[in-house]
Formats: C-alpha cells, sequence, structure tokens
C-alpha cells in the first residue's frame, strides 16, 4: 500500500505534506516524491528519489518546492524497478498532468500500446504513467466526468493538471472506475454520461 498526502489552501504545503507522508511511513518504503504548483509562475516543481521519506525531506531543503497546491507520495513497487524514474510523481508528455498514485491500474499494458501508437511517450516502467497520458488525452467534458465519477467513489488516486490556457485543477481523487469509464468513452468518441 502506497501513502498519500494532498494539500490545497492559503499556506505553503511543502512541510504539510512532508509531515503527511512521515506519519503515512511504517513499513519499508521504497521510495518517495512531491510535487508543488509554483505560486508565481503556476508550474509544477516536484521532487522524488528511490529511498525514504527522510532522504526525501534532505532533498528538498535545496530546493524551490513549495506552493498553495501539491501532493506527496511513498511507494511500495508492484511494477517497475526501485529507483528515481518509478518513484512518484508521474508525468505526461507535456508535463502539464501530475499523478500519485496508490493501487495497480489493471489492464495498464494495452491502455500504453494505444497511446504509444498516438506518439505519448513513457519514460518510467509503471502502471501509474498510464493515467497521466490518458488523462490528457481526454477532452474538458471526459475529465470532468472522470473528476465527478471519482468523488462519488472511494478514490485512490491525486491528481493535479494544469492546463495549456493557465488553468489548474488539483488535486482531484479519481479511482479505477472513473479511469475505465473515460477509457471506454474516449475510445468511443462520446460524452461521458454517469
Amino acid at each position: 500500500m502506497c501513502g498519500i498526502v494532498s494539500y490545497v489552501g492559503h499556506r505553503l504545503c511543502r512541510q504539510f505534506i512532508l509531515d503527511g507522508l512521515t506519519r503515512l511511513e511504517y513499513r519499508g518504503y521504497d521510495s518517495a516524491g512531491i510535487i508543488c504548483i509554483d505560486n508565481k509562475h503556476k508550474h509544477f516543481n516536484y521532487q522524488k528519489e528511490a529511498g525514504g521519506v527522510a532522504l526525501l525531506k534532505k532533498l528538498v531543503k535545496t530546493t524551490k518546492v513549495d506552493g498553495f497546491i501539491g501532493m506527496g507520495h511513498t511507494r511500495w513497487a508492484t511494477h517497475g524497478v526501485v529507483d528515481r524514474v518509478n518513484a512518484h510523481p508521474h508525468f505526461n508528455c507535456h508535463k502539464s498532468v501530475a499523478i500519485v498514485h496508490n493501487g495497480i491500474v489493471e489492464g495498464y499494458d494495452k491502455i500504453r500500446e494505444e497511446l504509444i501508437k498516438e506518439g505519448h511517450e513513457f519514460y518510467s516502467g509503471t502502471d501509474t504513467e498510464v493515467i497521466a497520458h490518458l488523462f490528457s488525452s481526454l477532452d474538458s467534458t471526459q475529465r470532468c466526468c472522470a473528476c465527478r465519477y471519482g468523488a462519488h467513489y472511494s478514490a485512490s488516486w491525486s491528481l493535479c493538471a494544469r492546463y495549456h490556457d493557465g488553468s489548474i485543477s488539483g488535486p482531484t481523487f479519481i479511482n479505477q472506475k472513473a479511469l475505465s469509464a473515460c477509457y471506454r468513452y474516449r475510445r468511443k468518441r462520446n460524452v461521458c454520461r454517469l
């Protein structure tokens, strides 16, 4: 089981997220990461590394990772080797969607193959990265559907998105059912209905 901490508020969130990850780290997690949206430029600042939260805390002391919106993650590897590349967060091709994930994406290999055919480039060996790429390939109605659908069920993913128009969403919690529904509708190019 991985640990996820997310924050949206009026205070800087780095310390809140790191404290939360420390509380969640009750067994031998293999990696940790944090991502925040920069308040001034509205872009992602992140740090991730193989190792525990203590190492992550040391690394972020020398970075500008902080903001009013953020997510953190401790990983217990299920897909992909234990290294910095496979640590969370994961991104889409343009680094406009970031995700941290707890669980397993069923059928991720099939979705990954289809996205590669569409021109998506993957950098990790994880199932999680598929979510960021798939979410970024949805239209605004389908993204809204994923977020609404996820709000009604137990969520296992936290996602932040920074869109081309400069708008930001997140952290938003979605789950496997929401991803599956949006994947089906994306393939049919229909409007996503609940």
